[in-house]
């Protein structure tokens, strides 16, 4: 979906413009390439600030056994949903600043270049900037939101992992005192036959 968002973001700017009258030309088609780049780079810090918040939620479940994120007692689905979207509003809270001020001089740039005089190069930096403006918009709204749907899911099947490895533990330690009980049994039933040989 992060080659997508600008892909969207380039036919809705490039629509936008055609339909408002601006000719098409051939250096239009380098524009969905250059966004593309700006916005893979944009999913790329999302995606890796989503999973460093991420990280430090879990540090600190096991830090705070206490309180744990998702235990098997509370509703899993509704403490998947508030993790996910306090992981995305921690994630913006990081990665926004940067996003924006990215977007905004790219955006600044291309609007400055379509003062230039040269017909071409003004139709390149209208339809850049436009498609740059659009593909901040869909990053934020579009991608971030199925960040936060698949990030709820991630979370979900982490917490069924969980579980069931929990259960697995449980019987692998049911398991491991049926031996042990086991072990003490035939050591107490040597031990006393070791006993009668030698007192014989």
């Amino acid at each position: 979906m992060a080659c997508v968002c600008p892909f969207i973001a380039c036919g809705l700017a490039l629509g936008t413009i055609f339909w408002l009258g601006l000719r098409f030309g051939s250096i239009l088609c380098v524009t969905p390439f250059l966004v593309l780049a700006i916005g893979v780079d944009d999913a790329y810090l999302m995606v890796n600030a989503w999973q460093g918040v991420l990280k430090r939620k879990r540090a600190a479940k096991k830090l705070d056994s206490g309180s744990k994120i998702a235990t098997a007692n509370d509703s899993n689905d509704s403490s998947n949903k508030l993790l996910a979207e306090e992981i995305f509003i921690e994630m913006i809270h990081e990665i926004g600043p940067s996003m924006t001020i990215t977007s905004l001089t790219n955006v600044l740039a291309f609007t400055i270049g379509a003062f230039t005089p040269t017909p071409e190069i003004q139709l390149f930096s209208i339809g850049s900037a436009a498609a740059m403006a659009c593909d901040y918009i869909y990053q934020f709204t579009f991608f971030g939101a199925l960040m936060v749907i698949i990030g709820r899911y991630e979370l979900a099947m982490e917490t069924i992992t969980s579980e069931n490895e929990s259960e697995n533990d449980s019987s692998i330690n049911t398991r491991k005192a049926s031996f042990v009980e086991v072990l003490q049994r035939l050591r107490s039933q040597f031990k006393q036959v070791f006993r009668n040989w030698t007192s014989k």
